[in-house]
């Protein structure tokens, strides 16, 4: 009895096709290992990159400048009073004053910015970081109080102030210097203004003295030498705006609201141009006291897999329009090698179909384990990929790995098929699989239709092949 089931678990193609799937859905624990791995690898970089990041310079974002200027207001103060020798009170009022704001975004802004990225590396970790020399130009109109109804009387220019957000005041190499309507100063540490604070988060200000008199006030910010990291931002606060940036790295990744007017891509530099106006965005010129902290702030957020904006609540509908570049990584090889290993189902799947195929043909069974041992093969395939590319980079990773993992399969099969022709055909079919899924990384665009395509002539030749096989009359030798 033990004989006969024996020899119907060897000769069996159901069976030996439910243990086929069976190790393929046992491979899947230590692929999804090898997975978590690839991500942990990837955290480490990120948090790397933050240490970097937190010493040298975060991401940076340049925002305003906002003019702000103080005026008195004017309300009245009700209070009850009682009246002497009577349990009886009056209401009384008295007219008091407090002091309110204004802000005003200029009516030009004019940026030119030259950014110098480069390659900090810790351990094995590699981010970029980045020097950045702005100037910054542009003027102020006349500002227009009758909206508010506000008389000049009241209106405190000599307490005008002028803010400047900057992302990462870390990044700051040099004090910034001011010139407003000719005069010059320096900028001090922090927003003064409490209602600015709650749209410019992080930055610097100065009181300037503003002449009403005059229809344009210019402001310039000259060598604003400023480092960050990743990625840089602008805001378009002006009514005309424009932002002229040339870099030395090839590998730009235009972001946010507004894409460049112009660009042009080589491989070593770019150089793009931004041109807006007020209409592009979706907030007013002049904010009257707290209206100013509609300008809600995207939240810029990047990990190993994607870069994405939060945005937070805004009921008022007023939103900042953030644009700018990310300094991109030529080859992220975390990124490859987790896109890789979601092929490696179909790999395990495709080299035990050979397997299967070369068992029936040449009529040699083979054991459970012996597949097993092929399945943690391909799936070290990976294992050494991630741990290969962190040091000599991915395409040579993925090179050694694949001959290494091909040629000790085909090592090991010579003992299992002993058949030159099957061992020429595993060999092949390995190779064709790690030269497929090496040119589906490298696209971005047509991977899904290559991949697409490459799959159904897959299973048009197994068909092909199995197509005069008598599944029902298989018979194999013990």
């Amino acid at each position: 009895m033990a004989t006969k089931f024996s020899q119907w678990m060897r000769e069996s193609i159901t069976f030996k096709l439910s243990i086929i799937g069976f190790l393929i859905v046992l491979l899947l624990i230590p692929l999804g290992m090898v997975d978590s791995l690839i991500s942990e690898r990837g955290y480490n970089k990120n948090r790397v990159a933050q240490e970097i990041y937190s010493t040298w310079g975060d991401s940076q974002t340049l925002q305003g400048p906002i003019l702000t200027i103080p005026y008195n207001s004017y309300y009245w103060d009700y209070y009850e009073e009682k009246i002497p020798d009577s349990n009886q009170t009056i209401t009384k009022k008295e007219l008091k004053k407090r002091l309110e704001y204004l802000h005003f975004l200029p009516a030009k802004l004019d940026i030119k910015a030259t950014v110098n990225p480069s390659i900090r590396y810790r351990s094995i970790y590699e981010v970029v970081v980045y020097n950045a020399l702005i100037d910054i130009e542009g003027y102020f109109e006349q500002p227009d109080f009758s909206q508010w109804q506000i008389e000049s009387k009241d209106i405190l220019y000599n307490l005008a102030t002028l803010s400047f957000g900057i992302g990462d005041l870390r990044g700051v190499e040099e004090r910034i210097a001011l010139e407003f309507d000719g005069k010059k100063g320096f900028f001090t540490p922090g927003i003064k203004s409490a209602q600015v604070s709650s749209a410019i988060k992080s930055g610097v200000s100065m009181p300037v003295a503003f002449d009403p008199t005059q229809s344009t006030t210019p402001f310039r910010i000259n060598n604003l030498k400023l480092r960050g990291s990743q990625s840089i931002f602008f805001l378009p606060y002006g009514k005309e705006n424009r932002v002229v940036m040339g870099s030395d790295w090839g590998n730009p990744n235009f972001m946010g609201d507004f894409l460049p007017s112009s660009h042009t891509i080589a491989p070593n530099r770019f150089d793009a141009t931004w041109s807006v106006i007020d209409i592009n965005r979706a907030y007013p010129q002049s904010f009257q006291g707290d209206d100013i902290a509609r300008l809600q702030k995207y939240k810029y957020n990047s990990n190993q897999d994607h870069t994405y904006y939060q945005k937070y609540n805004d009921s008022t509908k007023f939103m900042e329009s953030s644009f700018g570049v990310e300094f991109m990584v030529p080859i992220d090889y975390y990124k490859k090698s987790d896109r890789s290993i979601k092929y490696g189902v179909l790999l395990i799947l495709l080299t035990f179909i050979t397997f299967f195929f070369v068992e029936i043909f040449i009529k040699r069974p083979i054991h459970p384990f012996q597949y097993i041992l092929v399945g943690f093969g391909l799936v070290l395939f990976f294992a050494l990929l991630v741990s290969i590319s962190e040091h000599i980079g991915f395409d040579k990773a993925y090179i050694i790995s694949s001959v290494a993992t091909i040629t000790s399969i085909t090592l090991y099969s010579m003992s299992v098929f002993r058949d030159r022709k099957s061992l020429l055909a595993l060999f092949s079919v390995m190779s064709l699989f790690y030269v497929f899924v090496y040119m589906l990384l490298q696209m971005q665009d047509y991977a899904l239709v290559i991949g697409t395509i490459m799959l159904f002539v897959t299973l048009s030749s197994i068909m092909y092949i199995s197509r005069n096989i008598d599944w029902y009359n298989l018979k194999k030798e013990s």
